[in-house]
């Protein structure tokens, strides 16, 4: 994966896979209920988020952003984060996504933006 994104990615600390920086919201789906939480960083195999939640590592989760879904454990907590590790790895497909949105954030937000007034207006409730 390094090779196709090459250095865009950002950098690739402890995990085995480089990870993109993001900063950008998601929701958190916790057994207690739906948190809404920043994504910060995402890689194929999992994700550092910050969200206000109660959280123990080794808890059960799924991560949401957009129209991606994916289920994942809790692998620590410290000071208002996460580490969360997929229980299937991101699709290359899914990473691209991720990548165009890294490199395109205010163009990501107006559509956003756009497309939850367009649901609201119609009464589509999609945060969960």
């Amino acid at each position: 994966m390094t090779k196709l994104f090459g250095n865009s990615l950002g950098k690739q600390g402890q995990r085995g896979n480089t990870r993109l920086m993001l900063g950008v919201p998601g929701l958190l789906i916790l057994p207690h209920g739906t948190q809404s939480c920043l994504i910060d960083d995402i890689s194929a195999s999992g994700a550092r988020v910050r969200c206000d939640a109660a959280m123990s590592k080794d808890g059960a989760a799924e991560l949401k952003f957009g129209e991606v879904r994916h289920f994942c454990s809790i692998a620590w907590v410290r000071n208002g984060g996460a580490g969360l590790h997929f229980d299937q790895r991101l699709s290359l497909e899914d990473m691209e996504h991720f990548r165009w949105i890294a490199g395109h954030k205010d163009e990501w937000q107006a559509e956003n933006l756009t497309a939850a007034a367009r649901d609201w207006t119609s009464g589509i409730d999609k945060r969960a």
